[in-house]
């Protein structure tokens, strides 16, 4: 999925963890509100402060084995809102 040119999306994707390749690409200019904990493959986010993604007390988890999730280092991250970005395996 990807949210470009201020695309604002409030939901949650994968959140049973069974899709095969779910991948989330998020420009600077847009932003994402979790709605529950989520799971997907790659993740790309076009500020590195993570400051366009709210957590709300939820998790997104990704593959920290997906090259694209590379520049988040295996790391667990605190979002904006409670919550977590979060290494999976």
């Amino acid at each position: 999925m990807d949210l470009q040119n201020g695309s604002h999306w409030s939901g949650a994707i994968n959140t049973d963890n069974t899709g095969k390749k779910v991948d989330v690409n998020l420009d600077a200019s847009s932003s994402w509100s979790l709605t529950a904990d989520s799971h997907v493959d790659g993740f790309t986010d076009g500020t590195t402060a993570l400051t366009n993604l709210k957590g709300n007390g939820h998790t997104l988890y990704y593959n920290s084995s997906s090259a694209a999730n590379a520049w988040l280092g295996g790391k667990t991250y605190e979002l904006q809102g409670g919550g977590y970005l979060k290494p999976e395996k």
